[in-house]
């Protein structure tokens, strides 16, 4: 880690993304730099069985930025996440996915909503580059999400978000509650929006989500 306090923690869960963790974290480094703020990253395993272990020593060995947390087994993508917040040391947390479709050259757009007094903002994600079951399945979640919670969105699930330290200090995430972090923080009374955000092809391998999930 630097010794300097960075600008923003970029939190990244991972299972079984050994082949896409090394370009994501370069394409991190190269957006952080652009934007002008210093970071931390912080990787979890969530008990990946190939080598994501192996590509995680190697990238704490050569950015030392990156620091990663293992957990021997997979206990989804919430324990992941309030493992992460327990250790981030910023007043900014960016969160995204491991596969490598989430876009951190869009930092700027987000930071710009920060700026604009909002506490918590997504990345919508209007092209995307998913299967059909998971675009259609995602559109009917949306739906019924905003109009049971009554929390204005359209896409509740993106994994690529930024919001202040304040919003994770409120969440208590367990289960599937990662799904609606905007809902939890909207319903705590922060400022939530959504931006458009560039959505990218996987950098490797095949998305985990099915009919069952």
């Amino acid at each position: 880690m630097t010794t300097d306090a960075p600008d923003i923690s970029v939190v990244v869960p991972a299972l079984d993304e050994a082949e896409s963790l090394p370009e994501l974290v370069a394409r991190i480094e190269a957006a952080v730099a652009d934007a002008g703020r210093s970071h931390e990253v912080w990787i979890i395993d969530d008990g990946s069985t190939d080598d994501t272990a192996t590509a995680l020593e190697g990238l704490e060995a050569e950015f030392p930025e990156v620091t990663a947390i293992r957990s021997r087994v997979n206990r989804g993508k919430s324990n992941a996440l309030r493992v992460a917040f327990e250790a981030v040391t910023t007043d900014l947390v960016m969160l995204m996915d491991a596969d490598g479709q989430d876009d951190p050259a869009a930092l700027p757009v987000l930071l710009g909503q920060i700026d604009e007094g909002f506490d918590l903002v997504t990345g919508r994600r209007q092209v995307r580059h998913d299967r059909f079951v998971k675009r259609n399945t995602s559109k009917l979640y949306n739906a019924a999400t905003a109009k049971l919670t009554g929390v204005e969105g359209s896409d509740f699930n993106s994994g690529f978000k930024l919001m202040r330290r304040h919003v994770i200090d409120q969440l208590n995430l367990y289960g599937e509650l990662h799904r609606y972090i905007p809902v939890l923080a909207a319903w705590s009374g922060f400022r939530v929006t959504e931006v458009d955000v560039n959505h990218r092809e996987r950098l490797h391998g095949t998305s985990t989500f099915g009919r069952n999930r």
